[in-house]
Order: C-alpha cells, then sequence, then structure tokens
C-alpha cells in the first residue's frame, strides 16, 4: 500500500459484529454511448468508413483453493474446505467500435485478489460450522485483501509490422467504484472445543467497512491501465504471443477511508449453544487519506504449432499470486473456424473453445457442476464489421 497524505485522523473504539464478504460475479456493459461516438471517431482518426466494426468481449478467470468460487461469492461456509491459500478473480466486459487499427471501448472491470493462511481459513471453517476445535491448538491469522471494481473508456492501436509480427497497445481511463486493500494478522488459540481466544492488528483502506461496520462516504477513484500484446508469426507452422495485461495500472483514490486497528478477544459473548461469537473489541484510528492503489500485473505467454489441420498450444500465465500452465488441441475445420479441447493443468480444470472470423467462445472448469468449481474461466467475444 502507498499512502500520499493524511488528513484529520481521530482515535476511536470500535464494536466488530461480524464478517461479511464481497460477491464477485456481476457485469454490466454501457457500450450505447461508445457506438453512438462512432462518427466523430471516424473523424478525428480519419479512418475509411469501410474499415468500420463493432465488438463485444466478456472475458473472465476465477480460482480459489480453499473453497469453491460459489461459496466465496455467496458468503457461504457451509461447504467443503480445500487447503490452500489463494483465491481471486479477474473478469473484464468490453463493448465498443473497431475502426482501422484503432478500438474505443467502454470496459467494466472486477479484480479481487485474496490471500489467506490455511490455518485462518480452517478457524474461520469451523466456527461457522460449530465443528468441535481443538483444546490447546494455536495458529496464525493472515489475511490481505486487494479488490477494485471499475469502469471507463479503453482505447486500443494495433499495428502490424510485417505479416509475421504485430503489436496492441491499449490504455484505459478508469472511474473507481468499489475498493478494499490491505491485510489483517495475528494469532489465535483454542481454549476449549468451543471457545478460543486471539488477537489481530489491522490496516486497510476501503469504500466500505467490511470489518468494523464503520459509516463512511465512499472516495472518488480516478485511474488508469495499460496493456501490451505482441504476436509473431516464426513461421507458417509456429507462433509465439506475449500478453502484459495492467503493465502499469493505478487507481488514485481521494479521501479514502482508512482503518488501522487492533482487536482481540477480551470481551466475550456465548450462544444458546455454548459457542464463542465472534464479536471483538477493536480500539484503533480511523483516518481519511489520500491513497494509491496497484493492481497486481499479468504476464501471459503463448507457443502454438500446427501440423495440417490440426493445431497444439502451450500457454503460461503469471498472476503474480498465482502461476498456470495450461495445454491444448484443437482441429482447424476451415480457414476461419476452429474447434479444439483446453486444459489448465495447474488448477486441474479443462474444457472446449470454438473461434470463427466473428465469433469466439471458451468454457473451462475443474466441475461440470459450476457450484463446486474451483477454476472456472469463460470467454465469450463478437465482432461485426460493417
Amino acid at each position: 500500500m502507498e499512502r500520499l497524505k493524511s488528513s484529520d485522523s481521530v482515535p476511536c473504539t470500535i464494536k466488530k459484529g461480524g464478517i461479511q464478504n464481497t460477491a464477485f460475479f456481476s457485469s454490466v456493459a454501457k457500450s450505447s454511448v461508445v457506438l453512438l461516438m462512432m462518427p466523430v471517431f471516424v473523424a478525428v482518426f480519419n479512418v475509411e468508413a469501410s474499415t468500420a466494426g463493432v465488438y463485444f468481449i466478456a472475458d473472465g478467470f476465477a480460482y480459489s483453493e480453499s473453497k469453491s468460487i460459489k461459496s466465496i461469492a455467496d458468503s457461504n461456509w457451509n461447504v467443503e474446505l480445500q487447503p490452500g491459500d489463494v483465491s481471486f478473480s479477474v473478469d473484464r466486459v468490453e463493448a465498443g467500435v473497431s475502426l482501422g487499427r484503432w478500438q474505443l471501448g467502454y470496459i467494466k472491470r472486477y479484480d479481487y485478489y485474496f490471500e489467506y493462511s490455511p490455518e485462518t481459513a480452517d478457524g474461520i471453517h469451523k466456527v461457522k460450522n460449530k465443528t468441535p476445535l481443538v483444546p490447546g491448538e494455536q495458529f496464525d491469522l493472515f489475511l490481505a485483501a486487494n479488490t477494485m471494481v471499475s469502469d471507463g473508456l479503453r482505447i486500443t492501436f494495433n499495428q502490424e509490422y510485417s505479416k509475421s509480427f504485430s503489436y496492441g497497445v491499449s490504455v484505459s481511463y478508469l472511474r473507481g467504484e468499489l475498493f478494499n486493500d490491505g491485510s489483517l494478522s495475528g494469532q489465535a488459540e483454542v481454549i476449549t472445543d468451543k471457545e478460543y481466544e486471539f488477537a489481530f492488528d489491522v490496516d486497510y483502506y476501503y469504500s466500505e467497512d467490511k470489518l468494523f461496520d464503520r459509516v463512511v462516504e465512499p472516495p472518488q477513484g480516478r485511474g488508469y491501465a495499460v496493456d501490451l500484446v505482441f504476436d509473431w508469426q516464426v513461421s507458417s507452422k509456429l507462433g509465439l504471443g506475449f500478453q502484459a495485461y495492467d503493465i502499469l495500472t493505478r487507481m488514485y483514490w481521494e479521501n479514502a477511508p482508512r482503518t488501522i486497528a487492533t482487536a482481540s478477544s477480551d470481551t466475550k459473548e456465548y450462544d444458546e449453544d455454548g459457542y464463542l461469537i465472534y464479536n471483538p473489541v477493536v480500539s484503533g484510528l480511523e483516518t481519511n487519506q489520500d491513497y494509491v492503489q496497484e493492481i497486481p500485473r499479468k504476464i501471459f505467454l503463448s507457443a502454438d504449432y500446427s501440423i495440417g489441420r490440426y493445431v497444439f498450444d502451450m500457454a503460461y500465465r503469471n498472476y503474480e499470486i498465482k502461476s498456470f500452465y495450461l495445454v491444448g488441441a484443437g482441429l482447424n475445420i476451415n480457414d476461419t473456424s476452429k474447434i479444439g479441447l483446453s486444459c489448465n493443468l495447474t488448477a486441474s480444470a479443462c474444457g472446449i473453445d470454438y473461434s470463427n472470423h466473428w465469433f469466439k467462445f471458451k468454457l473451462i472448469t475443474d466441475d461440470l457442476n459450476l457450484e463446486n468449481a474451483l477454476a472456472l474461466e469463460l470467454l465469450l467475444s463478437a465482432s461485426y464489421t460493417f
């Protein structure tokens, strides 16, 4: 986290009622405004009308090591828990116009990154489900969150140096809607099968206080994102790709709420079954400060090799907090259409993909019952040239 400047700070004592989680699957595209700008775009960039078109892209990847994606979205702990320390979701919806080498679109982004200790997830899971605890057990508490919901305009320039090499540069102007950036760390000890003690420190910025229910005025966010894409057709059979998303992404939050606090279980309450109610007394500092939020970079490498009508590909994707290896095989149905199978080896997920000159679809998951899926990738795009 990076702090720019401070405003008034007020000491406070706060009581915590409960933990809430942010759902991270919903998307709405506002493409009509962009489409109405097409005549202006043509005039500004002096593009031939015959090269004009429209496009739509919905692209998302969600992955969780500890519990299903849907259970995280629903704040549901009554599910099977797996060992793990990472959960994240990266989702984009974009719609706009394409004019020659240029594209201008409205983009909606959902970025959710969570890191935690397996002991923290296991402890919360047991408490939520009233599973008997192990007296004397001690474990560290750790949870870090970096989330952002934003929208804005994205402009892309594509250039071909030759028939074998091309690149694209995209710049987005973003308006921040919601965010949470910070961490919690401490220790916990089990006293009886129904009772535990804990102490933790927290320091985080937010638009809505999910920890201590502080009433705040949501801050205004303004920022940008830069993406780079390179494609190289090495030979008639071999192709290489490089994509760097959010290579430089910053969101500037004006007068963002911040809480720096210490919590403990000194004051205890119990439910009718004798289980400890999580309701700590927290003392600390509530303040508002200008803040710069950074989103993790995503670096993708890919290679494909053709043998007749068959195409074999492999890819490496790095999301900073987790890396993935993928393989796939496809069949060129004709000059413009391809169908294939893809597998994310790291996530133990597989699926299908199909593409032609105007439409693309991909679905990869580790469980056909999507309610239980720990990994889910979805791509849906369409384009039309006038």
